[in-house]
């Protein structure tokens, strides 16, 4: 669990590591990294819109009513 909090994906046995089994890790490792480039870069095409779309925008916490964003519209 610790590895893992440091941002490791994924764990090998030492006395269980086969071809296949590394092979596996290996592809599903680059396979989450791939993933998560795309989910950031979609992550911040959403964040541009947001920002610079020209009517007034917020973001708030539906059950605080604490707003988390503003675009620039909505402060000028």
């Amino acid at each position: 669990m610790k590895s893992l909090s440091f941002g490791a994906c994924d764990y090998l046995l030492k006395p269980e590591i086969t071809t296949q089994i590394l092979h596996k890790s290996i592809t599903y490792s680059t396979e989450r990294y791939k993933n998560l480039v795309k989910i950031k870069e979609s992550e911040e095409k959403y964040k541009n819109l947001f920002q610079q779309i020209p009517l007034p925008k917020w973001i708030y916490d539906i059950e605080t009513l604490y707003l988390l964003d503003v675009n620039d519209a909505a402060i000028t």
